[in-house]
């Protein structure tokens, strides 16, 4: 079994034949206005491959979103799949999971993480991953002349 990748997106679709739409994939840094929390929706994209003997075994996945101070937040991922079983002796079993993320609140900018970490419990065996994004919130070229940041614009 193995992560082969990991990474957000914009926007993220499975085909009914097991194709893979992106936009804006590989996303690493989100930049915001305003006050925090900012919230966004994102996808995470995941592909996995497993060795020909894996196929039909029941694998877990999970995913943990780390702030920069290293407590987890929401959201918590997980799922239960069972590996494809190749349809040949020279095919490899692999999948693709295109989740999405809705409602993320980010409190402050920093660099975030989500542990991926796919595990086959009976044989006791496990692979992480780590996907980074950078948060930033306003930069003081694009504050408006009274406003700064963390601080709410007055109104007269």
């Amino acid at each position: 079994m193995e992560i082969a990748y990991a990474f957000f997106a914009e926007a993220a679709q499975m085909t009914s034949d097991g194709r893979l739409n992106l936009l804006g994939a590989d996303l690493h840094t989100l930049q915001f206005e305003g006050n925090p929390p900012w919230t966004t929706a994102l996808y995470l994209v995941v592909g996995l491959r497993f060795q020909n003997e894996e196929g039909g075994r029941l694998f877990h996945l999970t995913g943990d979103l780390v702030a920069p101070d290293e407590t987890q937040m929401a959201p918590h991922v997980e799922s239960a799949f069972v590996a494809p079983v190749p349809s040949g002796p020279d095919r490899i079993p692999r999948m693709t999971i295109a989740g999405h993320l809705i409602g993320i609140a980010f409190p402050v900018a920093g660099a975030y993480h989500l542990r991926v970490r796919l595990e086959d419990r009976d044989r006791n065996l496990s692979e992480e991953k780590k996907v980074r994004l950078r948060v930033n919130g306003p930069t003081p070229e694009n504050l408006g002349p009274t406003q700064e940041v963390g601080v709410e614009p007055r109104v007269p």
